[in-house]
């Protein structure tokens, strides 16, 4: 197999086991995105009531993802080898004459497997603002004070989730 084609089947069974990954892990940067954007709007003087409604309000996350992907990959060669010669002598009124020739073909197949069966979840059921700041370490999450901090600890959280094969961090 060529370096070419190594390569190839490498790129498709890497895409095979993270590309499911890849998606529940954006999906998780966007949330967290959204929340840091939604905090952004705020500052540390806010009306305290109406930032709590704010966060509150905030969208919930909740993913679970099950999947199955496989791929069968069949390669087949074909090598085919045909040689002959021919020789004749003639002497006189008297000739010789004969030939010989021979066919070689091989065939092969190879057949590549992959499969990839996933359960993941977030296994908390809904997970909002309010408790994933709590888990941070903010205190009083409601409290506009600490908008700020708040937005600081998101941003270390969107950048903990972790990279995965091949991610460019584009989504």
């Amino acid at each position: 197999m060529s370096s070419s084609a190594t390569a190839a089947l490498a790129d498709i069974v890497s895409s095979l086991f993270t590309e499911p990954l890849k998606g529940f892990n954006d999906a998780q940067i966007q949330i967290v995105d959204h929340w840091a954007r939604l905090l952004g709007q705020f500052d540390t003087g806010a009306d305290p009531a109406e930032y709590a409604t704010a966060l509150k309000m905030a969208p919930k996350w909740s993913a679970s993802l099950r999947g199955d992907v496989s791929i069968v990959l069949r390669l087949a060669t074909l090598k085919q080898t045909k040689a002959g010669v021919s020789l004749g002598v003639g002497v006189g009124p008297f000739q010789a004459s004969g030939s010989f020739g021979f066919m070689s073909e091989t065939a092969s197949e190879s057949v590549i497997q992959a499969r990839a069966a996933y359960v993941v979840s977030n296994d908390a059921g809904e997970v909002g603002l309010v408790d994933v700041l709590k888990d941070l370490g903010i205190v009083d999450p409601l409290d506009p004070g600490e908008v700020e901090n708040a937005v600081a600890k998101l941003g270390t959280l969107q950048n903990a989730l972790p990279a995965l094969p091949g991610d460019d961090g584009e989504g």
